[in-house]
């Protein structure tokens, strides 16, 4: 396999068509906004995807449609994840999920289980009987793109490594995991990082927005994350419709030209320079148009190559911490969008870490 650009892998195999995956964190109207959806929403939610007839997946399920034998053909698929395992997937979501017999998947820290606001071990082995899959969201939530001071390569591997594998061991040992799922704490990603969750057989989960499609690394997948001003219904409707932007490949230059293989923005790279290429097999609009959005900049121009290439740049430096560039443009479905994301991370500029937030 090779890394394109951005750490995405093009896969030997084809991904199902239209897979959308949704992430959660807080379901109440108690915790931090930016995080959380309201009880009622969360269930609008759901009951839209029941009445619409959505295939909602187990994570097995959802493992066996990321290979070419076993791809689906339905083109509304779901997948439903938690992250971080809050006490409010069992006191808010659970019930709701049962009720239209919906799996889903809640990614835990060790840790934090049976603290304040986290659910216990027995509460999440009781989700498991209901029908969850419990992975991996590593031991103590770190950012694992960061390296501790004076820390080598090789330290930081084998950091990152424990992070996840003792974890890992810790569900085998309490759940009953037949898939290895993985998601990114802050969904932050690197290429050293994807490639070790591929040598350790896991499916990896980011944060950047979009339906699962072809070029996506199964390292570093897209969902959409609802919290705060995202997953009003207009927004959810817009988001669990989208459909992969049919991509044949992606390439992304910093301003003296050169090819940029990581989301991490250094020195001559923060406006980004993004090519776009269409596949060329009919299946999309023949006038397809791309409108892209830079995160805290807003809307951003996109200029037409030929009938399948694009380019687009930002007018001016993302911003510190964690950005996107979204392309979106219209579909042949009526009122589906195909959808394409680029994740970002700046430092600040004395190179220091962002403060979370």
């Amino acid at each position: 396999m090779k890394f394109l650009s951005i750490a995405f892998l093009l896969m030997v195999s084809p991904v199902c068509f239209g897979l959308v995956v949704l992430q959660y964190h807080h379901v109440s109207d108690k915790t931090p906004s930016s995080t959380s959806v309201s009880p009622d929403l969360f269930e609008q939610h759901i009951r839209y995807l029941a009445e619409n007839n959505f295939n909602v997946l187990t994570a097995d399920e959802f493992a066996d449609s990321l290979t070419f034998e076993k791809s689906l053909t339905d083109d509304k698929s779901v997948l439903i994840t938690f992250d971080d395992g809050y006490d409010s997937v069992l006191t808010e979501a659970h019930e709701v999920l049962k009720k239209y017999n919906f799996p889903y998947i809640v990614f835990i820290n060790p840790s934090k289980v049976g603290s304040k606001g986290y659910l216990s071990l027995k509460e999440l082995q009781q989700l498991e009987g209901d029908g969850a899959a419990i992975a991996n969201h590593t031991w103590n939530h770190p950012h694992l793109i960061r390296e501790k001071p004076s820390e080598t390569k090789a330290d930081w591997r084998l950091r990152v490594t424990e992070e996840i594998t003792t974890t890992q061991q810790f569900i085998e040992a309490n759940f009953d995991a037949t898939t290895k799922l993985f998601a990114y704490p802050y969904g932050e990603f690197n290429q050293a990082l994807a490639q070790l969750l591929e040598q350790l057989g896991f499916i990896g989960f980011s944060q950047h927005s979009g339906a699962i499609g072809h070029f996506d690394n199964r390292q570093a997948l897209p969902r959409f994350a609802f919290g705060g001003n995202y997953g009003l219904m207009s927004d959810f409707r817009i988001k669990v419709n989208s459909l992969p932007l049919p991509v044949a490949h992606v390439d992304v230059r910093d301003k003296s030209g050169n090819l940029l293989y990581e989301p991490l923005l250094t020195e001559g790279s923060s406006i980004p320079k993004v090519t776009i290429q269409i596949q060329n097999n009919g299946s999309h609009p023949k006038n397809l148009q791309l409108s892209c959005f830079a995160s805290g900049v807003g809307s951003i121009a996109v200029k037409k190559i030929d009938s399948t290439t694009f380019e687009t740049q930002s007018p001016e430096p993302l911003p510190v911490g964690r950005s996107r560039y979204n392309c979106t443009a219209t579909s042949k479905l009526a009122g589906r969008f195909y959808w394409l994301s680029l994740p970002f991370y700046k430092k600040n500029d004395d190179g220091s870490w962002y403060p979370e937030y």
